[in-house]
């Protein structure tokens, strides 16, 4: 989830969705909530402004797993730091690891949807 919203906001929509905890660090990474149920266990393992990635548990299976999930800014300088924080992360990563996020296209000079890819 991209947040708009204050950090109340936030905890009342992840109420209503069922989830138990949620996590929005308003101070480094303003750009990403994240909200998961009782049966997994998530705590911070990394961030930055454009990657939050969380060490999970599952509390059934003890299964261990990573999820990053990434907020792209437009700039090529910015994307290249992605790529740079992802590689080092692989080299520490053992787990299975799941990476998602939200792109950030800048439309400017795009003629077309073809531009885009």
């Amino acid at each position: 989830m991209e947040p708009k919203a204050s950090l109340r906001k936030i905890r009342n929509l992840s109420r209503r969705l069922g989830f138990n905890d949620f996590f929005y660090d308003n101070e480094v990474n303003n750009h990403i909530t994240v909200m998961w149920k009782t049966d997994i266990s998530m705590s911070i393992w990394y961030i930055d402004d454009q990657i939050l990635t969380f060490r999970g548990q599952h509390s059934i299976t003890n299964q261990a797993f990573f999820l990053s999930i990434i907020y792209a800014y437009c700039s090529k300088h910015a994307r290249r730091r992605i790529w740079d924080a992802l590689l080092n992360l692989n080299c520490q990563i053992k787990d299975p690891w799941i990476i998602g996020g939200i792109s950030m296209l800048s439309l400017d000079g795009m003629r077309s949807k073809e531009d885009v890819f």
